[in-house]
This record gives C-alpha cells, sequence and structure tokens, in this order.
C-alpha cells in the first residue's frame, strides 16, 4: 500500500513520520496582541515605569518604538493565576503557615521561610490583576528612558514577542511633568458587589477619589475603574484660560466588547465651593473632550473625570494635558494650491499667533504647526491641491458666486441655516464631481449639497458620503456626488449644514470638477509575523476615488530576496483581496519595514499608490475601521521546518457556477510526528459560493477538488484562495483520557481564481 493510500472524503490523511518533533513544528504564530499601554507616554529626561496589557506575550524580548530618543528595557512578565493554581497556592501557604504555628518560627527552614513570602507576593500581584477581558490579561512591565532632546511628539510602541511583534498603540513624549496613578491591581470591593445587586443596580456606584495635588502646566495620567471618579486640585489665578485637553479614545481607538466601543470620558472644574464652572464630554464631533475654563478668581479648583457611563476596567486609560495651552478651534482655509503660499487665519485660546502661512510643495496633507510650541496633543491639516483655489472673504459670505470647474471652494457655513451658492456653466454629457471635505480636517460641518439644473428643478442631493481615510470618524458627514448633467446651461450648487446649524468654525473645502479617478490602499496588519519557509496572509483594501473600478497591480518595492507577493492583484470593481507573503526557508530572523505599492492604468497614464499600514479594529462587537498606523513591519522568525508540501498547479484557477477545478500539492515531506492523526485542508476564509469537495491522493500528489455553488458563484468573481492546512494532535496527559486538539500547520501561497460563464 502507498504511504498516501489512506483517504478520508473531503480530506486527506498521511500517515508518514515526520523526523521532527511536534515541540519543534513551525505553525502560524499565534497572535500577540497589546490592549493598553500606561502610562501612554513620558516627559522628556525622566525614566519610568510602563505596564502594557495584551495577550500572548510571555517571553517578550524587547520592543520596537518609532523615532529617536527612547530606549526601553523588559523588566516583568505577569499573568492572571488560575483558579487551580490560586488554589494549591493557598493550600501550600496554609500548610506552612500552620506549621510555623504550632511548632514555632525556628522549625521553618530559610527556604520556607522565603517561600511563605513568595506566595504572598504571588497571591497579591498576580491574583487580584485579573482583567475583565482575556484580550489583556497578561502585563509586560517595561522601563522606558526619554533623552532630554527627544522630540515631543506622538510615537509607536509594539513589543518583541516570540511570536513576533504586536499590533502599535500610541505612546507621547512631552514637555511637561506627569502626574501618573498608580496602575489598576484591585478590582471592586465584593462589599460593593453585592450592594449593587441588592440595590438592583446596572451600573457601578460612583466613587470619589481622595484628590492629588498638582502643579499647572502638567499631564495626568490615569486608568479607571468602575464607578470611579479621579480628582485633581491646583491652585489658579483670575483671568487665566486653562486648557484641559483629554486624550482617552486616542489611546485606545476601539474597544471591542464595549459600548459606546471607547473609553467615554467627562470632565469638569469646580471651585472651593463645588460648583462645576466648566464641564465637556466631547470637542465637537470628536469623543474625547477639551475644556477651557476662563478662571473666575484667585483660588484653589478641581478638575474631575470620569467614564460618562461610570465604566472602567485595565484598558481604560487617560491623559489630560492641562495648562495655559495653546488650542486652535478653527482656521480658514484649511488648504490650498501646491507651490503657492496661502495665509490661513487661526482662532482659539492661548494662541501666539494669528496668521500661518501654508507653503506646500506637494499633493496630500501637510502639518500647520504653531511657533516655537513643542506641545503634541493637537495636529492640524493642511490640504494640499493642484486645482485653482476660491476662497470666500468677510466682505462676500453668502453671495451668488460664479466659479469655472475645475475648482476649490473654501467656505464657510456662517450662520446657522445659511446656504452658499455656487454657479457654473455645465455641458450635456459632462460629468461632475462635488466632493466636501470638511469633518475629515476637523470642522464640525454636517455637510449637505444639492445640485440645481438650469431651470431650477433638483438635479441631485447628497448628504453623508463614506469615505474615512483616518478610520476614526462613526458619522461620514462629508457630503458626496458624481452627477452626468442632462443638458447645456448653467447650473447651481448649494451647500449648507444638514442640522441647520453654523458659525465661523463651520468651515469646508468642495472639489468642483470632472471627476479624477484614483485610489488610496490600506494594507493590515500593521505588524506581520512570518516564520522562513512559510507564508501568511495580509488584507489589502482599495479606497477607490470618483469611479474608478479598474484592476490595481501590487508589488513589494524593497523586499528582500527570498521574500514573495502571491496574488497580488485587486480586480476590477473590488475593494479587498487576501494576499500572501512567503519567506524562503534561507533567510534569517530580522525584522524589515515594507513597502506594498499599487499600480492602475487610468485614463492612459499610470498611477502608482504606496498602502499605508492599518491595523483593523471592531467597534462595540460589530463595526470594522482600517485605522492608519506609522510603518507596515514584518518579523522573520526562525523557521525550524518547512511545509511537507508545495502548491503544483500555482497558476489561475478557473472555476464555472455549477463546475469543478483541480489544485495540485506535491508532497515533499518523508516524515511525520507519530501523534498526529492525520493531515486535512481547509479553505481560509473563502468567497461564498466555493468550497472544497474532495482531496484525492494519486502517488506523490494530493489533488484539491474545488467546487462552484451554482446558485451564489457568479460569472465575473475573482480574488486568491488560500489553502490552510491543519492535524490533529493528542496531547499527554497525566490522571485523565488522552485528547486531542486541531492545530494549524500553514497556509500555502495565494491562488487567483476566477468565476468564467459557463461552457
Amino acid at each position: 500500500m502507498s504511504m498516501l493510500d489512506r483517504v478520508h472524503a473531503a480530506s486527506w490523511v498521511i500517515t508518514l513520520l515526520w523526523c521532527s518533533s511536534l515541540r519543534l513544528l513551525a505553525q502560524p504564530p499565534p497572535n500577540a496582541r497589546i490592549g493598553y499601554v500606561y502610562p501612554a507616554g513620558g516627559q522628556r529626561g525622566t525614566t519610568l515605569e510602563v505596564i502594557v496589557g495584551g495577550q500572548s506575550l510571555r517571553g517578550t524580548r524587547a520592543t520596537w518604538i518609532s523615532g529617536s530618543g527612547i530606549q526601553a528595557e523588559v523588566v516583568d512578565y505577569t499573568r492572571p493565576l488560575t483558579p487551580n493554581e490560586a488554589r494549591d497556592l493557598r493550600e501550600e501557604l496554609a500548610k506552612l503557615v500552620e506549621k510555623r504555628k504550632t511548632k514555632g518560627p525556628s522549625a521553618l527552614s530559610p527556604a520556607e521561610q522565603q517561600r511563605i513570602e513568595q506566595i504572598r507576593r504571588e497571591l497579591s500581584t498576580r491574583l487580584i490583576r485579573r482583567p475583565s477581558s482575556q484580550a489583556i490579561a497578561e502585563v509586560v512591565t517595561l522601563r522606558i528612558s526619554i533623552e532630554p532632546d527627544a522630540t515631543p511628539g506622538r510615537r509607536e510602541l509594539r513589543l518583541r514577542t516570540p511570536f513576533g511583534l504586536t499590533n502599535p498603540l500610541p505612546f507621547f513624549v512631552d514637555s511637561f511633568p506627569h502626574i501618573v496613578r498608580p496602575p489598576i491591581r484591585l478590582l471592586p470591593a465584593v462589599e460593593e458587589l453585592i450592594e449593587r445587586n441588592q440595590r438592583g443596580l446596572a451600573y457601578p456606584l460612583p466613587r470619589q477619589d481622595e484628590p492629588l495635588e498638582i502643579q499647572l502646566p502638567a499631564v495626568l495620567d490615569g486608568q479607571m475603574l468602575p464607578g470611579a471618579v479621579h480628582s485633581y486640585r491646583f491652585q489658579a489665578r483670575r483671568g487665566q484660560n486653562l486648557v484641559a485637553i483629554v486624550q482617552a479614545r486616542e489611546l485606545v481607538p476601539y474597544i471591542a466588547d464595549v459600548v459606546p466601543g471607547w473609553f467615554q470620558a467627562a470632565i469638569q472644574i469646580r471651585n472651593r465651593e463645588g460648583i462645576t464652572i466648566a464641564a465637556a464630554d466631547h470637542f465637537r464631533f470628536q469623543p474625547d473632550p477639551v475644556l477651557h475654563c476662563l478662571i473666575p478668581a484667585d483660588g484653589t479648583y478641581t478638575l474631575e473625570i470620569r467614564d460618562s457611563l461610570y465604566r472602567g476596567r485595565q484598558d481604560f486609560v487617560y491623559r489630560v494635558v492641562i495648562g495655559e495651552l495653546p488650542y486652535v478651534t478653527w482656521y480658514f482655509p484649511m488648504g490650498g494650491q501646491v507651490g503657492r503660499p496661502t495665509r490661513v487665519r487661526l482662532t482659539g485660546w492661548n494662541l501666539p499667533v494669528q496668521t500661518l502661512f501654508a507653503r506646500p510643495t506637494g499633493e496630500g496633507l501637510w502639518p500647520l504647526k504653531l511657533p516655537n510650541s513643542e506641545i503634541p496633543y493637537q495636529q492640524l491639516a493642511f490640504a494640499a491641491d493642484r486645482l485653482p483655489e476660491w476662497i470666500e472673504t468677510r466682505e462676500e459670505p453668502n453671495k451668488l458666486t460664479r466659479v469655472r470647474p475645475p475648482v476649490i471652494l473654501n467656505g464657510r457655513i456662517d450662520q446657522p441655516g445659511d446656504w452658499d451658492t455656487f454657479e457654473f456653466r455645465g455641458e450635456a454629457g459632462q460629468w461632475i464631481v462635488a466632493d466636501v471635505i470638511a469633518r475629515r480636517l476637523g470642522s464640525p460641518l454636517d455637510s449637505v449639497i444639492k445640485l440645481l439644473d438650469p431651470s431650477g428643478r433638483l438635479l441631485a442631493m447628497a448628504d453623508d458620503g463614506d469615505v474615512d481615510p483616518s478610520g476614526l470618524l462613526t458619522h461620514y458627514a462629508d457630503a458626496y456626488l458624481q452627477v452626468r448633467l442632462p443638458v447645456r446651461g448653467i447650473y447651481k450648487l448649494l451647500i449648507g449644514d444638514v442640522q441647520g446649524r453654523g458659525g465661523l468654525e463651520y468651515t469646508y473645502r468642495l472639489r468642483l470638477a470632472p471627476p479624477q479617478p484614483d485610489f488610496d490602499l490600506r494594507v493590515c496588519p500593521a505588524s506581520v509575523n512570518l516564520r522562513a519557509g512559510y507564508s501568511i496572509p495580509v488584507q489589502v483594501h482599495a479606497i477607490r476615488k470618483d469611479g474608478f473600478d479598474g484592476p490595481i497591480r501590487l508589488r513589494l518595492t524593497n523586499a528582500p530576496a527570498g521574500l514573495t507577493l502571491e496574488g497580488g492583484l485587486i480586480p476590477t470593481g473590488q475593494q479587498t483581496v487576501r494576499v500572501t507573503l512567503t519567506a524562503a526557508p534561507h533567510l534569517a530572523p530580522q525584522l524589515l519595514t515594507l513597502e506594498l505599492e499599487g499600480e492602475a492604468s487610468i485614463n492612459g497614464a499610470t498611477i502608482k499608490r504606496e498602502a499605508l499600514a492599518a491595523e483593523s479594529f471592531t467597534q462595540a462587537f460589530a463595526y470594522q475601521h482600517l485605522v492608519p498606523a506609522g510603518a507596515w513591519l514584518l518579523e522573520i522568525l526562525e523557521g525550524r521546518q518547512r511545509l511537507p508540501w508545495r502548491l503544483a498547479s500555482p497558476s489561475t484557477i478557473r472555476l464555472s457556477p455549477g463546475g469543478e477545478a483541480t489544485v495540485r500539492l506535491q508532497v515533499t515531506a518523508r516524515r511525520l510526528p507519530p501523534q498526529w492523526s492525520g493531515i486535512h485542508v481547509e479553505l481560509s476564509e473563502p468567497p461564498d459560493g466555493i468550497s472544497i469537495r474532495e482531496v484525492r491522493a494519486t502517488g506523490e500528489t494530493v489533488e484539491v477538488i474545488l467546487a462552484a455553488d451554482k446558485e451564489k458563484a457568479k460569472p465575473g468573481l475573482r480574488g486568491n484562495l488560500i489553502l490552510e492546512t491543519f492535524t490533529r494532535v493528542t496531547l499527554p496527559t497525566a490522571n485523565a483520557p488522552r485528547r486531542s486538539r486541531q492545530v494549524s500547520l500553514g497556509y500555502l501561497p495565494a491562488v487567483p481564481f476566477e468565476i468564467v460563464p459557463p461552457t
């Protein structure tokens, strides 16, 4: 009998023996992730202890922090005790204490005395740190040193574990001193939980902490427990313009298992009599509040911060930057033409200047920075484009304005209920795009646009769009429409606020032009971990613009020899594709910064765009958001073995509805561990309507028979199929029946597919 003759339905079994043991199996690494960093920043010239909560963090050996001027070392790792571990420790401690009690202290050896202290330490640190979510159950402690000349601002922190890099989270370098509360170690007292249950309360009882004395300016760092209210007491003078900026949602953008899906902070300032003189629980459409307070009299004041719903747990982390801080509340215009200086007017609190000049040298978003400011809490973006610009002046608000597309209109909805009206000439059959950019640049405008034909009838109307490059907006309030004009004549375009609001801060940029087909790319995850000799899937997303629906070819631009990308094509009309990265067996362990480029042919020109790394976050159990990260990193891990097979037919697979196609695998291994019960193959996240019908073995070749459902598989569908292989491993147990579990052995490189019409 051939060694591949033992085949079972819908799976294939190889009873070969592999020379390596299961312990050396190079299966896909676990998904090491971090859920919070506390404190999420530090002052220049200081050394601080930082805790990072997450999962699969055992053995963390180093960190990766973007930028220069920061060094970090791993100090400790802890995880919660399991119930059995806690029981065993208590029993051991009870025996030692009883021995000391009955026979006297001299009856204990020095080792036993040390063991008592060790057990007490274990119970006091590991038992009470049990989190409300396993995603943040493990804790790594870091010692971070920030050099005195480190550039203030936002950095990215990732841990380097035996399983590779974690996802990034922000860490800030500040110029101000920090007030750091002790990290959370204790859960709410049992008495409080009993009282809540007896009173039928569905929410925690508010609990006011003793105020901490602080001096301004300062950065306040805290973690919020359920029901907690953190207080800070300070001295202030009459006439001071205090600004308190909260960073909470910014530190952990989305928390998958809470509603709303982030730490929704609420902040207030009270006077000596306890009267609230300023309060905020948001800033416009942003969940993180910004509080401005004009101090009415000399005296003592208290700042309080809490979750608006009195929720809390370890990843409810916050920073409050407070002092007489400069803060821009609005600026105008929010963009300008490439190569031409633009005068930008500023309004806000404690501003050193009222005007800046922007001089963009290329398209895109450019930072606007206040002079002599080293405060990283506010990032203003100036949008640069190559189209002509029109800028509203104070002398001409709300008047009918004749414009000539293509043009970018910079205006404001100055008063509640106002509409700005623009008039332009259009030709029959001409396509025109009206694209509002306001909320994406921080404006509170909830835009609505109307297009009237030459007779004055409503031709088209648009409210919310569907583009969010930041991944942080939950209300896509920038209106967009693309219309084909029916006749030649004068058209009117009106823009207003759909909620009837207005003010000087309700600024906008409105692109009125023929379509400019284009695309942007996102690739996730931002940290990819891959063993040498193996493949790993990554997801690439296309943000298509102005009707562009053509194919986008993908390639790595800086990959070392031996690292390849498979399935590098986003098909026509599709928004996303899963591709694979494959590392050759000879590649040494290393950390790489990768660059992924997309290329498309648009109107006869070749357009290239670099993909931005992003993390996919789940909001409130359901919604997915792509939040850009700073760098796309790949850690190549040691590949102790190779997969015992390879693709023998990597070309495009063509399937018709109701038909079949074959993927062939060439077996290359000679031995498998005896504790394996078999190997089977599955499709990883297949498109609807494509499945594995059968797996056959013929000599040294394994054939995976794919089937396309007659109803669900639609002609024209294209993409990649990724095969993942599994085995069942028998686990040794001391006093119980032998158990087995399914283990992934790895992925095969992506195989392109296409659904074709039946012949």
